[in-house]
């Protein structure tokens, strides 16, 4: 695998678990309830993004 693939699938995994934190402490503040799928579900596309956009800046930087 290539440096920048590879960086960029650890930023996509950093980002994805980022946002389950973040949703976790959100429920843990306010009380509310979000689902479990729609959390995982969101992880993933924060996730890809988050990787994709990293590597596509990576070469520009």
């Amino acid at each position: 695998m290539e440096p920048a693939a590879k960086a960029a699938t650890l930023w996509g995994l950093i980002g994805a678990l980022l946002f389950g934190v973040l949703s976790q402490g959100y429920q843990l503040l306010t009380g509310e309830a979000i689902g479990f799928l729609v959390v995982l579900l969101v992880m993933g596309v924060v996730g890809v993004v988050t990787g994709l956009l990293s590597y596509a800046v990576d070469a520009r930087l």
